[in-house]
């Protein structure tokens, strides 16, 4: 018998708003919820995403990390993308040439 037949599978997308939000409230860096959801080509949870990010705080160490390349993304894709929406950003000074390069 199959019993991957029998489950009944639900995505993310298939959730209300509120439950949206109440997972991407549990995601405590909002680098990695950002990258996750930015860019993927769901306007919704992109919408429910800049929502959550007028405050970044790139203060922790990436760099010694296994974060270091969802940082370059972050630099690369994704602060493109919400670059408007942003309303404070702080970031260690190890993280200027990077944001240098994106500027």
């Amino acid at each position: 018998m199959n019993c991957s037949s029998s489950i009944n599978r639900i995505e993310l997308v298939d959730l209300s708003d509120e439950l949206i939000l109440i997972v991407m409230n549990k995601v405590k860096s909002k680098v990695l919820l950002l990258c996750s959801i930015i860019t993927i080509g769901n306007n919704r949870l992109e919408d429910l995403a800049l929502d959550k990010c007028h405050s970044i705080d790139l203060i922790f160490d990436y760099f010694q990390s296994p974060y270091q390349n969802l940082i370059q993304r972050f630099y690369s894709h994704v602060l493109p993308c919400i670059i408007y929406n942003v309303q404070s950003l702080r970031l260690n000074i190890q993280h200027i040439p990077n944001i240098s390069n994106f500027c």
